[in-house]
């Protein structure tokens, strides 16, 4: 699983702190399944500035592509 991570922090851009070459940090954190029970998962998360910045609808990057091309 290390192994895993580790090539996908390089592909994301990963860092403890923000500069434009390492734009993500890896967080672990919790959510609920569809079926309502609790799993432990990783997520990437943007340390630059969004001021500005239109909140995505829903949260569904994938609803908003096909929306807004």
């Amino acid at each position: 699983m290390e192994h895993l991570l580790a090539v996908l922090d390089e592909y994301e851009g990963v860092s403890d702190s923000y500069s434009p070459e390492f734009p993500y940090k890896r967080k672990k954190t919790n959510v609920f399944l569809e079926k309502g029970t609790l799993s432990d998962v990783w997520v990437y998360v943007y340390q630059g500035n969004t001021h500005g910045l239109k909140p995505i609808p829903k949260g569904d990057y994938l609803d908003y592509l096909k929306r807004n091309r």
